[in-house]
């Protein structure tokens, strides 16, 4: 093989250089004619400015005018279909309240003065007629102010402390109407020294009432019934009820003393007091009954006695025909008694027979006296 010179190697690298700057020229031209033709294909930013400006040019006042007025009205007809729904909203909020003021009742806690008024309806249907005043027992955790509904209802409950409650409702929480607590659920297992509490505040937070009370909300308060919680020193329109210390009476105290359980003892008690005064009463009775029919008794025993003057003066008589004229005036004397007294006997029934009988006896009297003047004339002049 022939060597290759020097020189022909030179060339050699010279060729391929050409080469491959050409291969770059190529590379280059081709890279920008591309980039040409997508500045070209392009969008000029220009175009949509420079096409409204020629649109502008072509509309007229009259037409923008127009665009307004349509714009307003769809914005007016947008505001009538936003009001609509404002006013559906509206009456719809409304019938809710509605149904919520169906209750027949509502509850005013005044925790400040411990006392409880319900209210109902007045013909404004508004709660303002005040229809039961009870005494209670708040605390602690018992709400200041707010509505609540009442939400629950149990005829025995556990509460804290390991003791029970009669009749409790929910308000809100762990905040309940119910009795003093009893020690277990039984009702004569009353917690009587705290009984003796009611109308301070002595509870953890609940609503402490008297069983009469607690049961009257039970019954008559239905689950969603608003409960008002605020302060006052008035007690209310119908005050605060007062209610009774037991603890001095060991037999009865472990019951609450408004429990309608016939059980109670203190329904027993409360029927021995009344029948003690009844029987206090009756004693009374009998014995003005009594007074009475003995001074009637009396009165009928009581014989008149007309003649007694004219008996008196023929007792000074001293010899037998005056004797024997006094036994004689004696005996008309006692007929005219007997009349007398059938003629009081008819007095109420017959006025003019009364007077008629006393007109008949006055004669008699007269009679008899002129007969006895007469003898006593003739035994004087026998003397």
């Amino acid at each position: 093989m022939k060597k290759i010179d020097s020189g022909n190697i030179l060339k050699l690298k010279i060729g391929i250089i050409i080469i491959l700057l050409s291969i770059l020229i190529f590379c280059i031209v081709k890279f920008t004619n591309v980039m040409q033709t997508k500045a070209i294909s392009t969008i000029n930013p220009y175009a949509e400015t420079e096409e409204f400006i020629e649109n502008y040019e072509e509309i007229s006042i009259e037409d923008i005018e127009e665009q307004i007025e349509d714009e307003d009205n769809t914005i007016k007809e947008e505001n009538k279909e936003e009001n609509k729904a404002n006013q559906k909203n509206t009456n719809n909020s409304a019938n809710s309240s509605k149904k919520v003021n169906t209750n027949k009742y509502y509850i005013k806690i005044n925790y400040q003065s411990n006392s409880i008024t319900v209210y109902t309806k007045d013909d404004n249907d508004e709660y303002t007629v005040p229809v039961k005043a009870m005494i209670c027992s708040t605390g602690r955790a018992t709400p200041r102010s707010g509505v609540y509904k009442t939400k629950a209802k149990w005829r025995w409950i556990k509460l804290f402390g390991n003791v029970y409650g009669q009749y409790s409702t929910q308000i809100v929480g762990n905040i309940l109407f119910h009795s003093v607590p009893y020690l277990s659920k039984s009702p004569d297992s009353l917690e009587y020294w705290e009984y003796d509490k009611l109308g301070t505040a002595c509870s953890a937070g609940c609503i402490r009432l008297t069983v009469r009370d607690a049961k009257w909300i039970y019954d008559n308060i239905p689950i969603g019934t608003e409960i008002e919680f605020h302060a006052s020193s008035d007690p209310g329109p119908l005050g605060k009820p007062t209610s009774q210390k037991i603890s001095g009476n060991e037999e009865c105290r472990n019951w609450d003393p408004t429990d309608p359980d016939v059980n109670n003892p203190w329904n027993f008690m409360n029927a021995i007091d009344n029948n003690d005064i009844v029987d206090d009463n009756i004693i009374i009775d009998e014995s003005n009954d009594f007074s009475d029919e003995e001074n009637e008794s009396d009165s009928m025993n009581q014989e008149p006695n007309n003649n007694d003057n004219i008996e008196s003066d023929n007792s000074n008589i001293g010899n037998e025909e005056n004797d024997n004229t006094e036994e004689e005036n004696e005996s008309s004397n006692e007929n005219n008694e007997s009349s007398n007294q059938n003629g009081d006997c008819n007095e109420e029934n017959n006025p003019e027979q009364k007077d008629e009988n006393d007109n008949a006896n006055d004669n008699q009297n007269k009679q008899d006296d002129l007969e006895l003047s007469n003898e006593n004339e003739n035994n004087n002049n026998e003397d």
